[in-house]
């Protein structure tokens, strides 16, 4: 097998010289690149969109948690309905707006890896990270 063998341990196991290796797998890198190139393309791009989607339905949950919270706390209304809390004294809504946060941020960070963006964000200082408004990269 010449798999993870250098192109001179090659060249020498098959009679030839290192240039001619070095040519032929150069070409065979580049034909496998051809043929399975638009495929990584194509599932990059699925993944992308499968994490855009995660993100979206994150912050939709997320901004649905705050509407309860504030309708809980403070009697606002959610989608022009009055939210009942009933006899309790002490009114609370333990919605996971951060956990879900943490999902739409990690999705784009994720989907930034993808796109190989992850390496030039960190060269420029990381990707800033926005929730709702709030900087935490300040926080």
């Amino acid at each position: 097998m010449l798999a993870g063998k250098s192109n001179y341990a090659i060249a020498a196991e098959l009679g030839m010289a290192e240039v001619s290796v070095r040519r032929d797998r150069k070409r065979i890198y580049e034909l496998w690149s051809e043929q399975v190139g638009g495929e990584i393309v194509k599932r990059r791009l699925v993944r992308i969109a499968e994490l855009d989607a995660l993100k979206e339905e994150a912050l939709k949950i997320a901004r649905d948690h705050e509407k309860m919270g504030r309708a809980v706390l403070f009697g606002e209304t959610v989608d022009g309905k009055i939210i009942r809390i009933g006899e309790k004294s002490n009114p609370e809504f333990k919605g996971q707006t951060a956990q879900l946060l943490e999902v739409a941020r990690k999705a784009i960070v994720d989907a930034a890896e993808i796109e190989g963006l992850k390496e030039q964000a960190g060269a420029m200082g990381g990707i800033t990270r926005i929730y709702i408004g709030v900087d935490v990269n300040n926080a």
